[in-house]
């Protein structure tokens, strides 16, 4: 919520979950590294981007396994790297779950259509 001459008013905010698997051919795992995610809202006329939400901690980004609970490596190590937000070995699988701010979107269909994935 933003706060306007003390009042305050609902932003709108849409969930996005990316679905990430390690399909590579090497044994070794990948890493997923920490970056802000944007949604391609342009048209022909204009460029245009809805951004992850990074002000509020209420919605920082999480990373689950594929049935919803907290992620855990499997991997020998656990100690992850400054900005690493998971490690895959081979066909393993992970969902990040990040918050877009969806500027001039009043309902999710609206959000479907402005953007383009």
């Amino acid at each position: 919520a933003s706060q306007t001459d003390g009042l305050y008013t609902s932003l709108p905010i849409v969930e996005l979950r990316t679905v990430i698997q390690n399909t590579g051919v090497t044994g070794e795992p990948i890493l997923i590294r920490e970056q802000i995610q944007t949604v391609d809202a342009s048209t022909r006329r204009r460029g245009e981007e809805m951004t992850e939400v990074d002000w509020d901690e209420r919605f920082k980004k999480r990373v689950s396994e594929l049935d919803g609970t907290a992620y855990q490596s499997k991997t020998v190590t656990t100690a992850f790297a400054i900005g690493e937000l998971c490690r895959l070995k081979l066909f393993e699988s992970a969902v990040v779950e990040s918050y877009i701010h969806a500027r001039g979107c009043s309902t999710t269909s609206k959000f479907l259509q402005r953007a383009n994935f």
